[in-house]
């Protein structure tokens, strides 16, 4: 549970730095809102990782235990994302919203 909950905040700082990096040259706006769940979950997996090889737990059986929880947020915060507006840059792809 530590572990979970040190991954869960080192994952909140890693959506806002993905975030705030692909602003380009508006960077120094850290008061601007917005994050992305892409950069929650690598910096979340790659702390899980991490302490898992410093603790010596098996990698496999801590992936599949962080596995539901991350995919139930990715199933909640992606939609809220689309409807919101922030789905990503426009497109004239036939493929992409």
């Amino acid at each position: 549970m530590v572990i979970s909950f040190v991954a869960f905040l080192l994952g909140i700082m890693g959506e806002k730095l993905y975030y705030l990096a692909g602003l380009g040259e508006r960077k120094n706006k850290l008061l601007l809102p917005g994050m992305s769940i892409k950069g929650f979950a690598l910096v979340a997996i790659a702390t899980l990782l991490l302490h898992s090889l410093l603790f010596g737990l098996p990698i496999g059986r801590m992936l599949d235990v962080t596995a539901p929880g991350l995919l139930f947020g990715l199933s909640i915060g992606l939609p809220g994302c689309f409807f919101r507006g922030c789905a990503g840059i426009p497109t004239a792809a036939r493929w992409r919203v």
